[in-house]
């Protein structure tokens, strides 16, 4: 009987966890599009970023990965802004 109750309780701190972890996400914004997904880049929000760039074009994790890194790597840093407007 113990045993049951163990399960029980385990199972009930899996969902808590699951439901917590589901609200911690941010949801995709309603029409979502690549300026959505550039936004998020260029907020830092990386994971974002990639489940929403999945849920728009619908390929997998690792091309989802590969082309926000992209994406960020096309974004300017700050010290080439710097540099642009020092010359």
């Amino acid at each position: 009987m113990t045993f049951i109750w163990i399960v029980a309780g385990v199972v009930v701190v899996a969902i808590a966890l699951a439901v917590m972890f589901s609200r911690l996400q941010s949801p995709p914004p309603r029409n979502l599009s690549d300026e959505h997904i550039r936004t998020a880049v260029r907020e830092g929000k990386q994971v974002a970023a990639i489940r929403w760039y999945r849920t728009l074009h619908g390929v997998d994790l690792k091309r989802a990965k590969r082309e926000v890194a992209l994406l960020a790597a096309e974004q300017p840093t700050a010290s080439s802004d710097e540099r642009a407007q020092g010359q």
